[in-house]
């Protein structure tokens, strides 16, 4: 069901948050959010359907799902976001994501990644690579900052599919006659992509910590995570959403991809907000919510929020 693309952006992301509540991730939210996440636990957002928001302004109003990027092949309840689709104009979807290739360095023969980096981190690569099945001598030539990128590529080949949207939701868009438009996506180029390479060892010893803390998540709390989405649990994904961790990129690369992502999507939707009438967009979570993100720039502008407590199951 999921259409899979190549990991551009997964070095931006790091480990896993550990409470919602007490934990500094969540100074990166948009306060908007905080009416859905404190809200009494008597308040069901959506029961069976990821969450929708409905942004308003005038005659025109836009119906945002929020989305992760990593998903399951077992499928969501599409039915509240085909009720959405109904008397729409046009769906506002990411564009497809595109690969930018790896400039992988290798150590220098007869150096091992045991041979540079510190027991802990290596016992912990070690550890890794078992949980997915692989030979941990199969990657250990490689430098610290790239050994365990092809640790968590495999990972998600045998468990999750990366996805810019629901596979599906534009085929469902042109069965009901609702235009389909794509907002480009900004991957940072190669500069970005390829940035661990100018990491000194002790920077490429974090950078793989880095990794190795996403593989954690990856195997650990991110399939409850998917499973909140799904039905609409926003507090619960916000709680277990990954933290940004920037250990993969010198200082002195702009790490600009959600910024501009955002600024992207905000000028689309207020586009979509100039026609009367319906649209849906479909946007990837922590570009909607991140403070800053779209949903507060929109709220700056003046357009009229309705959070999903007070949206219920009815588009």
């Amino acid at each position: 069901m999921f259409r899979r693309f190549i990991i551009t952006i997964a070095a931006l992301w790091g480990c896993a948050s550990t409470g919602f509540a007490q934990n500094p991730n969540d100074a990166r939210w948009s306060d908007a959010v905080t009416v859905v996440v404190h809200a009494p636990p008597t308040i069901t957002v959506h029961g069976r359907c990821p969450a929708m928001w409905r942004l308003s302004r005038g005659g025109a109003s836009v119906w945002v799902l929020p989305v992760l990027l990593d998903a399951r092949g077992d499928g969501w309840d599409t039915g509240c976001f085909t009720r959405a689709l109904k008397g729409a104009n046009v769906l506002l979807l990411n564009s497809p994501y595109t690969g930018v290739k790896a400039d992988y360095r290798y150590l220098r023969a007869p150096l091992r990644l045991k041979n540079v980096v510190s027991p802990e981190t290596y016992a912990r690569y070690v550890a890794a690579a078992r949980r997915v099945h692989d030979d941990p001598a199969r990657y250990d030539v490689l430098t610290p900052a790239w050994a365990a990128y092809p640790l968590y590529g495999d990972a998600y080949e045998t468990h999750f599919h990366h996805e810019s949207a629901p596979a599906d939701a534009a085929d469902m868009a042109r069965r009901r006659n609702v235009a389909v438009q794509y907002v480009p996506f900004f991957d940072g180029g190669p500069r970005l992509r390829n940035a661990r390479n100018g990491l000194d060892l002790a920077g490429q010893e974090a950078c793989l910590n880095s990794m190795l803390d996403r593989l954690d998540f990856t195997l650990g709390d991110m399939d409850a995570e998917i499973r909140a989405w799904k039905r609409g649990d926003l507090a619960t994904v916000l709680k277990l959403f990954p933290k940004r961790d920037d250990r993969c990129t010198p200082p002195d690369v702009a790490t600009d991809v959600p910024a501009e992502n955002s600024n992207r999507w905000t000028q689309s939707v207020m586009d979509a907000l100039d026609k009367p009438g319906k649209s849906i967009a479909v946007i990837p979570l922590d570009w909607f919510l991140d403070r800053g993100g779209v949903l507060d720039q929109l709220r700056g502008a003046g357009v009229e929020v309705a959070p999903p407590s007070a949206l219920q199951d009815a588009p």
